[in-house]
């Protein structure tokens, strides 16, 4: 029979036993088989542990590691707990890639290092392995005097004291004498100095990503009047612990973390990239791009060195996508740009050459941004999109009961992400109530009194489904009928339609003036270029050039196409031979071309 991996082994032991429970069981093995050298604190643990015969066989025959036990102790912190704290897993290459490049491992035994999210301690071990040079004495002295871990989850001091302790025995570098600095505090809101011996000299670590939606208003509250970074939009906590931890380091102290990336181009992230310019803090990045660190964990992240010399330049990398971030990680070449060129409206982490070509991209007279609008919001789709359509005549189902609708009362409703391309438009069809007066310029919702007269068959119906529509109470409503936000409502016109995500330029063409769309965006044409003629041009190299250097990327190479990073597209004025020559050439190739010497 094949053996088992081990990482195959401990994933099967943690759907039997509690992954708590089984890290302690790793520990009292990996403990009780190093030699023994009278280390108080693993003594009392092996004799408080109750072995697990059972589990002892299963875990034998293998090689294990801290970071074994470190993943084991973070399995135990429930998913709400994750979500709420914003807790991921640090990946040792990682862990060992920030410490490198942050610390300068030759002059650290006086000075203070401090993570201030510690978790389970990757950052912490990390460290200590690394000074397997030292003495007994020294490790002991370092880490009792300078190494500090904070922590909001109270079960991390007990469980980094266990791993720092075996990792100690590990290494043949126990000693009873150490004292091991992990303090549970909130760290965004105590003053360091209360619990270090003087200001740190580096901040290393994971900070936790949690969205501004997942947090309790008086914390929300709280870092609004605390911190800079975090006082408007639709911040992240990480925002908060880069400004605390660069406002604690001493003059020329450095700081090395692991963040998500999306901070670099998106709005809510303009507070955080304003501070880090405005005071020259930033030395390195690397953009990790699509490329998933924490897989399955749906998070982009880049690594940000920082340090308060004011540095007039930055050093960057963008990873191409990889199957192996480790090995890419030690492979990167770094280019160099000047803070000056940093945007606050965006970082463009772009060479020269693509800096200029967007900016020319960007030049021309004609902008597309006013065009761009996005589709409705109902709040509850399908208690409006039609169920059947029987003998021409149309229905919604509700409690196994069909109700007629009035067709006049309808508008046709493209779904954006569902079609392929402009042939198959008609196939993607559906039809929506929509329950707005159209005889004015902008329409507003029919009062009951009207909808009752007029549209007998649908009032019908919106009174069995009002409980489901008042579960919406959170937003105030002039009738309950109408649409949970008025966005979209007022659109009509030829439009070319879009996803969110794309892996290449898509706008797929609509002639329905009266369509709505909804779960995407749409262009809609005005007077100054023919709808098929700025598809062609959308739809262009030129565009997926401008995107993939302006817009963000997730997992399978799709791109952002929200209305933020296509705003500054712009395109010339085109002569009528210039137009006749887009709407009837039928090459891609030479079509990209034309259209990429009008802009170069």
């Amino acid at each position: 029979m094949i053996k088992m991996k081990k990482d195959e082994l401990l994933a099967k032991l943690k759907k039997s036993y509690k992954p708590e429970y089984l890290a302690n069981q790793l520990a009292y093995k990996m403990s009780k088989e190093c030699e023994y050298n009278k280390n108080d604190f693993l003594t009392d643990f092996l004799n408080r542990t109750k072995e697990d015969i059972k589990i002892q066989n299963e875990l034998s025959g293998y090689e294990y590691t801290i970071e074994d036990v470190q993943n084991l102790f973070e399995g135990s912190i429930d998913n709400q707990e994750k979500k709420q704290n914003g807790i991921v897993y640090t990946p040792k290459y990682i862990v060992d890639y920030i410490i490198e490049n942050t610390i300068d491992l030759e002059t650290i035994e006086k000075k203070i290092v401090v993570d201030p999210a510690c978790g389970c301690g990757a950052f912490l071990t990390g460290l200590i392995s690394k000074l397997s040079n030292l003495s007994s004495e020294k490790l002991s002295a370092f880490i009792s005097n300078n190494l500090f871990g904070f922590d909001l989850n109270p079960s991390c001091k007990s469980d980094v004291e266990l791993v720092i302790q075996l990792q100690l025995q590990l290494m043949n570098k126990s000693s009873n004498e150490i004292k091991i600095n992990v303090i549970t505090i909130d760290s965004l809101f105590e003053n360091w100095e209360n619990y270090l011996p003087a200001q740190p000299n580096y901040v290393i670590g994971n900070p936790p990503y949690v969205k501004v939606q997942n947090l309790k208003k008086e914390y929300i509250d709280k870092l609004k009047s605390t911190f800079v970074t975090t006082k408007s939009g639709g911040f992240n906590l990480f925002y908060a612990f880069i400004e605390k931890s660069m406002n604690s380091l001493i003059e020329k102290g450095k700081l090395g973390f692991i963040t998500p990336n999306n901070f670099l181009k998106t709005r809510s992230g303009f507070n955080l990239r304003k501070y880090i310019s405005s005071n020259k803090y930033l030395k390195t990045i690397i953009d990790f791009d699509c490329n998933m660190i924490f897989s399955p964990v749906m998070t982009y992240n880049c690594i940000l060195f920082m340090d308060k010399a004011e540095n007039e330049n930055i050093d960057y990398a963008v990873m191409e996508r990889t199957t192996d971030i480790e090995k890419e990680l030690d492979l990167l070449e770094f280019k160099n740009i000047s803070v000056e060129a940093l945007d606050n409206d965006g970082w463009l982490l772009l060479s020269e050459s693509i800096r200029e070509k967007i900016k020319r991209i960007q030049s021309f007279e004609n902008k597309i941004d006013k065009q761009i609008k996005t589709g409705i919001a109902t709040l509850r789709d399908k208690l409006y999109i039609i169920d059947k359509i029987i003998d021409g005549k149309y229905y919604k189902i509700y409690n196994e009961e069909l109700y007629e609708i009035e067709h006049t009362l309808l508008r046709p409703l493209y779904k954006v992400s569902d079609i392929y391309d402009s042939k198959n438009i008609k196939f993607n069809e559906k039809y929506i109530i929509f329950p707005y007066d159209e005889n004015i310029t902008k329409p507003k919702p029919l009062s009951e009194s009207i909808l009752k007269e007029r549209y007998p068959l649908t009032y019908k119906y919106f009174e069995a489904i009002k409980p489901l529509l008042d579960e919406r109470s959170k937003f105030k409503f002039s009738v309950y009928y109408e649409y949970g936000r008025s966005q979209g409502i007022n659109n009509t016109g030829r439009k070319l339609m879009y996803s969110q995500f794309l892996g290449k330029p898509k706008f797929i063409l609509c002639e329905d003036e009266r369509a709505l769309i909804c779960n995407g965006f749409a262009i809609y044409e005005d007077e100054r270029l023919d709808l098929i003629c700025l598809q062609k041009i959308l739809q262009s190299s030129v565009m997926d050039f401008y995107i993939k250097n302006t817009s963000y990327s997730i997992e399978g190479g799709f791109h952002c196409y929200q209305k933020k990073y296509l705003k500054g597209f712009s395109y010339p004025t085109l002569t009528n031979e210039q137009i006749q020559y887009l709407k009837n050439e039928t090459d891609e190739k030479k079509m990209n071309k034309f259209i990429y010497d009008l802009y170069f």
